[in-house]
């Protein structure tokens, strides 16, 4: 096996357009090395919500991406 890197992120959003708004991202992300073939295989996970002083509700989101990394 290789070495194993974490990230975190975190990140607020306020009155960008309109006051009274604010946006929020909290991403983790991971990556796994395996020195022996080259390879690194990686996970992110970001969760976003949104909010304002309007009567729409905004639902949160959630993104996943996962790969793998070979280099030759």
């Amino acid at each position: 096996m290789g070495a194993t890197s974490f990230a975190v992120g975190y990140h607020v959003s306020e009155n960008l357009a309109a006051d009274d708004e604010e946006a929020t991202q909290l991403d983790f992300g991971v990556v796994q090395s395996i020195k022996d073939v080259g390879t690194e295989l990686y996970l992110g996970v970001a969760m976003l919500s949104f909010d304002d002083s309007t009567t729409t509700s905004f639902e949160d989101a959630t993104s996943i991406i996962a790969g793998t990394r070979i280099k030759f």
